[in-house]
This record gives structure tokens, sequence and C-alpha cells, in this order.
């Protein structure tokens, strides 16, 4: 524990390897910390980064994320003896568990540099990764601070950024790049010039997050570091090409993985110190930023506070190599950025692997459909309120939503993610959970009203109600029993069926009766139609279906529908059947 101690120091300078107390905002800790959450945890970064967090002080709680295994990795780690709870969560069902209620998220997924490979090498991969995760972010942690690693940053946090836009959860004072180990090594090769200890050297450093457009300001260095130009410029392009160095020496064995987790991990811990109230947390990040005009994204120091960035901190000053540098390097910089705003504009096409000759037989032209209206918070909350716990917890299971916490966090859950998406559809059951306080739909179906409800009563004395039977699927297979009548209906109007005589005959001589609007004709009940018909489809592409069994005093004694879409209708013995269009 001692040791874990020391290393928090380092992570936490002046912190005395404490979080202060917090208060009642969003951005404020509970009593015992944060969730901090690492997407990508299994990579060549997010295993020693996740280390690292385990052993800083302020975090609460570990989620830890990727597409490969993570349970190995969690097992790892919650066996060091420090506060921070770990989780593992693999694939992308599990994304929501991993994301939901996360105050800090720290993304290094991607694939690692490689001898050869440039930085812009790695967008074509690591930009599709970036956006499905901020995704994520968007849908179930949108306040939580977003720390992004993915290679090349210079891109990646604009698309991050445009995503967040797209989805109404973008703000700029909680995005960042992590340029921390741009700092680190400006730190450690200027004290290996200087001899001094790296721990006592601070050097700004500003622009980008890619070779030339990294800008280690030397001459605004603490202390200074005076230095003849050709000296300065062989200090400045090994700052520059450090990536590189650690490219080479692992000989394709991956890059910079060991240095990166500790920047980032001081990069978070510094975020965890801001959120907690500490005034006094200064990092240079890589962030949205009217510094410098024609870059709305560019690398500076900052302070940090509860909210996320307190100030923008003035640009060093700089000499006269160093301005020809900062005046360079904005037409590469300018390229990343609109290079990854360009990205979430315009996505690259996919590989489609649909067949490009459907089969006629399953395909089918959808409906025209009126534009839906955007849902409101009145009408969602009418729409919820009468929902029980246990039926709010089916409906976020339904939608991939975190199903834990109290009534009221349910309910916020719910609403929000029916206000984002416009989808208001509640589930009425999930995994064989039936939800209680879920009305039923109406069987009617109106021009603009809810997808219609299979109704199929069978009619008996007093009408007494003995059954119920809705599978998940829609029908229209119908099955009408002895003496019954069915019928079908689509618009607003329902033509009654024709009244037939009871024959004395076998079900040969059942007709089955197609009424349309203008028009009705007997068909023979062997003639039905094709199984490959919907019997009648709403507004909203839903299927009605009304099948009454006439019995005496109108009693109902049980709905019956199958799950396979049909038209088919079997007459019962002595019944009509009829299927109303109009």
């Amino acid at each position: 524990m001692e040791r874990a101690a020391r290393i928090a120091a380092h992570l936490l300078p002046g912190s005395q390897a404490q979080v202060p107390e917090l208060g009642a905002q969003h951005t404020a800790a509970p009593e015992h910390g944060y969730v901090v959450a690492v997407l990508g945890a299994s990579g060549g970064i997010g295993q020693p980064l996740s280390l690292l967090l385990k052993l800083t002080p302020g975090v609460r709680e570990l989620r830890l994320y990727d597409v490969a295994p993570t349970a190995g990795v969690a097992a790892d780690l919650s066996h060091i003896a420090t506060p921070a709870r770990v989780s593992a969560h693999t694939g992308p069902t599990a994304l929501a568990d991993a994301l939901y209620g996360a105050d800090l998220v720290v993304i290094p997924a991607g694939v690692p540099r490689k001898p050869g490979m440039t930085r812009d090498d790695l967008f074509n991969i690591n930009a599709g990764i970036v956006r499905t995760l901020v995704e994520g972010v968007a849908r179930f942690c949108p306040r939580a601070w977003l720390a992004i690693i993915s290679n090349p940053v210079n891109s990646t946090v604009p698309i991050a950024a445009e995503v967040l836009k797209r989805a109404g959860a973008f703000n700029p004072g909680r995005l960042f790049g992590v340029t921390t180990l741009d700092v680190l090594r400006a730190n450690t090769f200027a004290a290996e010039v200087l001899g001094l200890d790296p721990e006592t050297v601070s050097v700004p450093v500003i622009g980008g997050h890619a070779g030339a457009t990294i800008l280690p300001v030397l001459s605004a260095a603490s202390p200074p570091v005076q230095l003849p130009e050709d000296r300065a410029r062989a200090l400045m392009a090994r700052i520059q090409d450090a990536g590189t160095e650690v490219v080479k020496a692992k000989a394709g064995a991956g890059s910079a993985t060991l240095s990166m987790a500790a920047a980032a991990a001081r990069f978070a811990a510094s975020c965890l110190r801001a959120m907690g109230g500490d005034s006094n947390v200064v990092e240079c990040a890589y962030v949205a930023s009217s510094m410098v005009s024609g870059l709305p994204y560019f690398a500076s120091p900052l302070r940090l506070g509860p909210a996320g960035i307190a100030e923008f901190l003035p640009l060093p000053h700089m000499n006269a190599l160093e301005r020809e540098n900062f005046e360079a390097m904005q037409v590469e910089l300018a390229a990343s950025i609109q290079k990854g705003v360009d990205f979430v504009a315009n996505p690259p096409p996919t590989k489609n692997c649909l067949p490009t000759k459907p089969q006629a037989s399953t395909v089918r032209e959808a409906p025209h459909r009126p534009p839906r209206m955007a849902p409101t918070a009145t009408e969602v909350g009418e729409l919820l309120k009468p929902l029980l716990l246990k039926d709010l917890r089916i409906q976020c299971r339904a939608r991939g939503l975190n199903p834990g916490g109290s009534r009221e966090a349910l309910l916020e859950r719910v609403r929000d993610h029916m206000l984002e998406t416009g989808n208001l559809e509640l589930a009425a059951e999930f995994n064989g959970e039936v939800a209680i306080g879920v009305p039923q739909a109406k069987a009617a179906i109106g021009a603009d009203g809810p997808i219609g409800v299979n109704n199929n009563n069978y009619v008996r004395d007093q009408g007494q109600n003995v059954g119920n039977f809705i599978t998940d699927r829609p029908s229209s297979r119908v099955l009408a029993p002895p003496g019954g009548v069915t019928s079908w209906s689509l618009g607003g109007d329902v033509l009654p069926p024709a009244p037939k005589p009871r024959p004395a005959a076998g079900p040969a001589s059942h007709p089955v009766e197609l009424t349309a609007v203008a028009t009705a004709q007997a068909v023979p009940a062997a003639v039905a139609p094709s199984d490959e018909g919907a019997a009648a489809i709403d507004g909203e592409g839903g299927v009605g279906h009304n099948n009454n069994y006439s019995r005496p005093q109108g009693q109902n004694v049980g709905n019956f529908i199958t799950d396979k879409p049909s038209s088919r209708v079997l007459a019962p013995p002595g019944g009509g059947s009829s299927i109303v269009f109009g």
C-alpha cells in the first residue's frame, strides 16, 4: 500500500492523494469517488492504463470494455487492494452497462502503429471505432468527461465532437484529446539536455498530436531551456518523432503503450481532481478552441474545473524558431481536422453483404408512411405514467439500457431514450417477463393511431372473458370456431359478413367471403389467400385482427393468434368469414 500511495502521489501531485469533498452537482462524485470507463481495456494501452487507474485515488468503480475478452484483465486487477471495484464488459451488447452513469470515459481503443505506418494510415481503421464508441457515450452517459487517446487524435477528436453534436450531447468543455505524452516527453528530453530531474522541468506543448503539429515551446519552459538553434531544432525534432522512435525500437511488436498509459493515467487523475473542486489543475490537451484563427481544435494549456474546462490559458510566448514552426504546422493541422469532420458528414461506404437480386418472394415494398412528429416530454410522461417498476425494467432491457435503479431513475432513463430516438413503442414482454402496467392497445386502427393489436373474441353467455393469447409477431391467420363468424377490417368502416345459412353438410360447403369497399364476391373456402400477405396494415405498419366467435350473450372465451404472417382464413362449420378492405 505504501508503494501504491507513492504512485498515487505522482499521479496526483500536490493533492496528498486525496480527492476533496464534493458538492451536489452532476460532476461531483459520490462520497467514495467516481465511475471511470476504459473503452479498449484489453489492448496494449488499455491494460497498463487500467492498472494505473486501479491505483488512482478517487476511482470508485473501474469498468473495462473491449470487443476482446476483458474478464481476465478485470479478475487480475480485482486482486489489487484498492477501493476501486472492477467490472468486465465484453462485446457491443455490453457497451451500455459499461457506460451508463460513468463520470469519465477514456478511449484507447484502436489498432496500434506498425513500422512504416503513418498516423494517417491509422485513420481508416480507428475513425470508425471511435465513431461507434462515442455514439454509445452520447446515448448512455452524455454528461461524462471524454478523453480520446485513439490516434490520429488530430482527427478522432473532431469525429467525436461531430457525433456528439448530432446526438445533442456536445459539451466542448468536456471533450479532450490526450496530448499529455507529448508534455512528458518534452519534460524528459529537456531534462536530459539540462541535466535536471524530469519532475522539476515543465515544457508547454501546443498545436496537435502528430509529427510537425506537435510544438514544444522550449523557450517558455520552466526552468528556461536556452539552447543554440541547431540543438533546439534537434530537441524539437526528437520530441515530435518520439512515437516513431518507439515503434522502430519495438521492431513491429507495438507502439508507445506503456508511456501512453502513464500519460493517460496522469490526465485522468487531473480530471478527477478538477471534478472534485481542485482549482489548481492545469494540463495541456487538444480541445475545441478559438485560440488560433482557422483551427477549431487546438492543444494548449488549460485550467480545469468541476464543470470541465474552466479557463484557456494564454499561449506561451514563442521565439523566432518556434513561431516559424507554429506557422508551418497550421496547414497540416487544419487538414486533419477537416478530415475528421468530413468522415462524419460523408462516411465511407461499407461493403454490401446483401444479394444484388433479392428473391421476389422475400421482398415486399414498404408502404408509404407520413413523417412522424417528434414526441414531446409531456406525451412521453403520460405514456410512462402507468408503468410499474417491473415494467420500466422490461422497457430498459428491451431498449438495451441499464435496468438497475429506482423507479424514478428508470423512468428518467426510458423517457430520455424515447425523446432521443422518437421510439414510443412499449414492450409488452421481454425474455418471458410480462409488463403488467403496459396498456393493451385498441383493436381499431386509426389513420394516425398506434399500431393495432390482434383482437380475437370468443363470444359466450354473460360476456365473460376467459382467455387472451397474443404472440410477439403480427399474424393474420385465424381459426374460426364452430358456428362462428370471422370479420377482418382495413380502414375506417367495417362491413359485416353476409349471413350464411348453416348447412347440414361438411366443411366443403362453407364459403369464405372477401368483401371489398365497393364490391363483394364469394370465394370458396378451398381457395384461401397466400400466406405471404398481411391482413391489415395501419399508418405505422401495424397489423390489426378481429376474429369474433359468436355465441349467445357475447361471452369472450379466448384469443388465439399464431406467430406467422398470414391472410389465410379457415371457415368454421356452418359459419362465414369476412375480410373487409375499405
